[in-house]
């Protein structure tokens, strides 16, 4: 066990007890887990499964606490539960349910989803949900800055994230085009001009991190995400005259390496790698059409007894994941699996628009355009891309509720995890308690 490993483990060690009196401060501690994987820059860590030890510490806390909630009933965490009972539907219907459950990695989506949905009830205020955004950004926000870095003195080498879900480079650029408008944004709303140079420069490394995993999908990713921003700031004039400026120098910086793969789309037929896309993406719309209901199971599709059943033929050619979450969850859990998880999202744009309308707390306001371009990063990335059981994507969804939901002036967080209040008997902070939407006297008494 080395020194990172001691470290992170006394870190888990501290934080159990600490989840419980404050489960806001798990919250925090399980994202960080989930967005910068620390875990995976250890030896052996992994092996205890601290994300879930914090998360199950989290949940007695809520569960022991007065003043806490797990959830905010709406129509986008009624679409988190049920996109959850879907794929479990999908699972218990396969040809092996038990397979099916642990190569579909069922229990990791379960508790993806389960935190997304403790989200709506934990972040409760301003604070707390400017928390959550600070902890999310800057945790992809650190790992751009590193991942910049490693590009330029390593060229001619894609940088990969840390592990996990975000191991791979595709995946990795995806997670920093989704960071970077929650970066722009969250800056936006902070006072204090250094938090604010910060996160700037980590949104800026976001874009060149971007630009060095060279992932194709990555970069039309943050095209599209892009397209839209700058559709939604076409009355400012800065953002409009900064727009080509911004693009040029992308044209610029980005390697030589990353515009062949760009262009190699546009030759299909020569090009390996898209021509395996367009094979796996027929064989699951094969696979959808001959099990429309729930498909042929989670986990499945790119097992050989599926992938060599299914049209066209292809026996030369590995089984490999769809490339492409729709194509994936369509083949796997079906029509069914597929209409909850575009409704989820949709639902999720929508009443983050709702919330960002003119006229609304600027605070609101801003976090709710960020986390929307964030999630249309991650619906146009996840045309070129597997990536059912990426934490960030349901977070958003459970944070987009937390947004509209939480008190717009209930003190701050209670970094003294209550005890001031157990010694000196002083009252619980509003922040704990919640707060009144209208931050009205009555919810700061």
């Amino acid at each position: 066990m080395g020194i990172r490993d001691i470290v992170l483990l006394g870190i888990v060690l501290v934080t159990l007890p600490l989840s419980v009196f404050q489960p806001f401060f798990g919250l925090l501690v399980f994202t960080w887990f989930a967005c910068m994987r620390p875990n995976d820059m250890t030896w052996g860590i992994n092996q205890l499964r601290p994300s879930l030890m914090i998360a199950i510490a989290t949940v007695i806390g809520v569960l022991l606490s007065k003043r806490e909630k797990l959830f905010v009933l709406e129509t986008r965490t009624v679409l988190l539960g049920t996109f959850l009972a879907a794929i479990g539907v999908s699972c218990a219907v396969a040809h092996d349910p038990a397979f099916s459950f642990t190569e579909g990695r069922i229990e990791d989506l379960a508790k993806i989803i389960f935190i997304a949905v403790l989200t709506t009830g934990l972040c409760n205020t301003k604070d707390r949900v400017r928390l959550m955004l600070l902890v999310i950004g800057g945790s992809f926000g650190l790992l751009a800055l590193k991942g910049s870095l490693q590009g330029v003195l390593s060229p001619g080498h894609p940088i990969h994230g840390p592990g996990g879900p975000i191991l791979d480079n595709n995946d990795f650029g995806l997670a920093l085009v989704m960071a970077l408008p929650l970066l722009a944004y969250t800056a936006r709303e902070e006072r204090g001009p250094f938090l604010r140079a910060i996160l700037t420069i980590m949104a800026v490394a976001c874009v060149t991190g971007v630009l060095f995993t060279r992932s194709r999908g990555g970069i039309l990713a943050l095209t599209a995400m892009g397209i839209v921003w700058l559709w939604k700031l076409r009355r400012n004039a800065w953002a409009l005259i900064a727009a080509p400026t911004f693009l040029a120098a992308i044209i610029v910086l980005a390697p030589n390496e990353l515009w062949v793969r760009v262009r190699n789309l546009t030759e299909g037929a020569h090009d390996p790698s898209a021509q395996g896309r367009l094979v796996a993406w027929e064989k699951a719309a094969n696979m959808a059409a001959a099990n429309p209901v729930f498909g042929v199971g989670p986990g499945n599709f790119a097992t050989p007894d599926y992938w060599y059943a299914y049209e066209p033929t292809t026996s030369g050619v590995a089984p490999v994941v769809a490339h492409n979450t729709y194509f994936q969850i369509v083949a796997e859990s079906g029509f069914v699996g597929l209409a909850v998880f575009v409704l989820m999202l949709a639902a999720t744009l929508w009443g983050l628009s709702r919330t960002a309308r003119p006229g609304g707390e600027p605070w609101r306001v801003r976090y709710s355009e960020g986390s929307f371009l964030s999630l249309v990063g991650f619906m146009a990335g996840c045309m070129f891309l597997t990536r059912t059981h990426f934490d960030l994507v349901y977070q958003l969804v459970g944070l987009s509720v937390a947004i509209r939901a939480a008190g717009s002036d209930a003190g701050a967080f209670d970094w003294t995890f209550g005890l001031r209040r157990r010694i000196f008997g002083e009252p619980a902070p509003a922040a704990a308690a919640g707060g009144a939407p209208d931050g009205s006297e009555a919810a700061r008494a």
